[in-house]
């Protein structure tokens, strides 16, 4: 797997991400809608933390954080060549903990090509 060029951008502390529409006078919460943006806004990702760090306390000695590192695999069929019936499965791995305007972006380089299904 390569280096992920952006691991400035993981984010390891899910939260809950809100809109508040430009006529609410920011004191009435029942106006604020809620924002499911990305993986680590989801209720899912951010029960599974809370669960996480109530869990057993780290080894002796370590200070280093506890957190979950999401992953996500999809795939697709291709042609390999322009004038051949050559076809091939592959399938595709990334990290759900970055932001999918990132992950989304070929430049990026956030998604790895993982393995290859069999022709059946």
């Amino acid at each position: 797997m390569n280096r992920n060029p952006y691991p400035e951008t993981f984010v390891w502390t899910p939260y809950e991400e809100y809109w508040i529409p430009p006529t609410c006078d920011n004191q009435s919460y029942d106006q604020h809608q809620r924002i499911y943006s990305d993986f680590y806004t989801s209720p899912l990702y951010i029960e599974e933390d809370q669960a996480l760090q109530a869990s057993c306390a780290a080894p002796p000695g370590c200070t280093l954080p506890k957190a979950i590192l999401p992953w996500a695999e999809s795939s697709d069929g291709t042609h390999l060549a322009q004038h051949s019936a050559a076809k091939a499965t592959p399938a595709y791995g990334f990290l759900l903990n970055q932001p999918k305007a990132l992950r989304s972006k070929l430049s990026a380089r956030c998604v790895e090509t993982t393995h290859f299904f069999p022709e059946v």
